[in-house]
């Protein structure tokens, strides 16, 4: 349950993922990932949301641009794999 002044800020929530595979590296080591939806293909687990309707955004199909840069910091440059 996200509390009620966590939807106030413009941070993301933190978000715990179900391990959707498990693999056992060695004794003492497991990898575990969740499902594929929240991988990030560079940047592994994606671990935040947003918590209220407002902080996200959704797009039509025809307005995105693939070959535009992504606009993240983090992520200057790159663009989304066609």
């Amino acid at each position: 349950m996200i509390p009620f002044s966590n939807q106030e800020d413009s941070k993301p929530q933190s978000i715990d993922w179900v391990p959707w595979i498990s693999q056992q590296v060695s004794i003492f080591q497991i990898r575990q990932r969740p499902h594929p939806i929240l991988c990030h293909p560079v940047h592994g687990p994606i671990d935040v949301m947003p918590d209220h309707p407002h902080e996200g955004w959704c797009y039509e199909d025809d307005e995105i641009d693939l070959s535009a840069p992504l606009g993240v910091p983090t992520l200057t440059g790159m663009s989304i794999p066609l």
